[in-house]
C-alpha cells in the first residue's frame, strides 16, 4: 500500500515538474506571440498586439476608427480621408469576436480616445455560440482588462493551454526561423492600422496569384466554422449590445456592415451548415438594435450589394483593395 503511494506521489510530481518545464518552454520561446518574452520572432503573431502599438504611436487621435476581423483589413483609412478628409485608423483583428469589438471600444474611450466615428465589419461568427475567446485577446493585457476581472491571471491560463503538442510545434518552427530565417511572414500593417498583403501581392507580380485554389481552402476553413456554429451566442449578443449602447452615450456615429465572403464560398455554406440561417438571425438582431439605437446598417453578404466584384478577392473571405475602396463608396455615398 504504501509503495502505491509512493508510485503515485511520484508520478504527480513528475507530471508537475514536466509540465512546469514545458510552459517554461513555451513562455521563453513564445511562438503564438501571447507572452512578454520577446526573444524569438514568433511563427504566429497578434494583430491584437501590433495594432494596440501602432494605434499608441499614431501621429494623431483619429477621428473615424474601423473594428472588425482580419475581414476588414483591407479598409483603407487612407482611402477614407481622401474621400471624407476624416482621419482614421484601421484596428481590425485576426477572428475576431464581439467581445473583441467591446474590448477595443472601452479602450479607446477609457483612453479618452473617444472616436466620432465607427465603423464596424460583423462577421456572422463573431456571435458564435461554441468557440471560446480567442487567446490573443486573453493576451494582450490592454484590451482582456476591459472586459474581465481576471486579466492577472491571463499568462497562467495561457501557459495552461499551451500544454498541447500543437504549441510545440509552434515553437520547433519558431526556433527553426531563428536559425534559418525561413518562412518569415512578409504581410505587414501600414502605420495607420492598413493591412499590405505582400504575400499576395507578390503572387499577383509574378502571375502564380490563384483565386479558385484559394476559395476552395476557404470552404473547408469556413465550413468548420460553421459547422460548429449552431445558434447566435447571448453572450456574445450581449457584448455587441453593450458596444452600442456604449457608442450611444457617448455620441459616436456607427455603421455596422456584414463582411462579404465570395459567393462561391456563400453557396457553399449554405448547402452544407446552417449559414443562411445564421445570417438571418444576426440581421434580425442588428434590426432589432436598430429599434432602440440609431445605427446605420448594411448587409453586404455578397459584394453586389455595394457594386462590388467577385474577382477582387485575395481568397474566398478576404477582399482586396478594389472592392474594399467600392464598399467605403457605397457606405459614405449611403451614410
Amino acid at each position: 500500500m504504501e509503495k502505491n503511494k509512493l508510485f503515485i506521489l511520484s508520478f504527480f510530481i513528475t507530471v508537475l515538474f514536466v509540465s512546469s518545464c514545458i510552459c517554461i518552454i513555451n513562455y521563453f520561446i513564445n511562438p503564438r506571440d501571447e507572452f512578454t518574452s520577446s526573444f524569438f520572432e514568433p511563427v504566429i503573431k497578434s494583430a491584437r498586439n501590433e495594432k494596440v502599438k501602432l494605434y499608441e504611436n499614431y501621429s494623431v487621435t483619429p477621428e473615424t476608427i474601423i473594428i472588425g476581423s482580419s475581414r476588414v483589413m483591407k479598409l483603407d483609412p487612407k482611402y477614407i480621408n481622401n474621400i471624407s478628409n476624416e482621419t482614421c485608423f484601421n484596428f481590425g483583428v485576426n477572428s475576431a469576436r464581439t467581445e473583441d469589438y467591446l474590448a477595443i471600444l472601452l479602450y479607446l474611450v477609457n483612453s479618452n480616445h473617444t472616436p466620432d466615428k465607427i465603423i464596424l465589419g460583423l462577421d456572422i461568427e463573431a456571435l458564435h455560440n461554441n468557440a471560446e475567446i480567442d487567446n490573443r485577446l486573453i493576451a494582450n493585457d490592454k484590451l482582456y482588462r476591459q472586459i474581465s476581472n481576471y486579466s492577472k491571471y491571463s499568462a497562467v491560463l495561457l501557459l495552461i493551454k499551451s500544454l498541447n503538442i500543437m504549441y510545440l510545434v509552434d515553437d520547433l518552427k519558431t526556433i527553426k526561423n531563428y536559425f534559418t530565417h525561413d518562412n518569415k511572414n512578409p504581410d505587414y500593417f501600414e502605420r495607420d492600422g492598413y493591412l499590405r498583403y505582400i504575400s499576395f501581392e507578390n503572387q499577383i507580380k509574378k502571375n502564380e496569384f490563384n483565386l479558385s485554389i484559394n476559395i476552395k481552402n476557404t470552404k473547408s476553413t469556413y465550413h468548420r466554422r460553421f459547422e460548429k456554429m449552431s445558434d447566435l451566442s447571448i453572450k456574445r449578443k450581449e457584448y455587441l449590445k453593450s458596444f452600442i449602447d456604449i457608442c450611444d452615450n457617448n455620441n459616436v456615429e456607427l455603421t455596422i456592415f456584414i463582411t462579404p465572403l465570395h459567393s462561391d464560398v456563400v453557396n457553399y455554406l449554405t448547402n452544407t451548415t446552417s449559414y443562411k440561417e445564421l445570417l438571418s438571425k444576426t440581421i434580425e438582431f442588428v434590426n432589432s438594435l436598430r429599434q432602440i439605437y440609431s445605427i446605420t446598417f448594411f448587409n453586404f453578404e455578397n459584394v453586389t450589394y455595394f457594386n462590388g466584384n467577385n474577382d477582387y478577392f485575395y481568397d474566398g473571405s478576404h477582399i482586396d483593395y478594389r472592392n474594399s475602396n467600392y464598399l467605403i463608396d457605397y457606405i459614405y455615398g449611403e451614410s
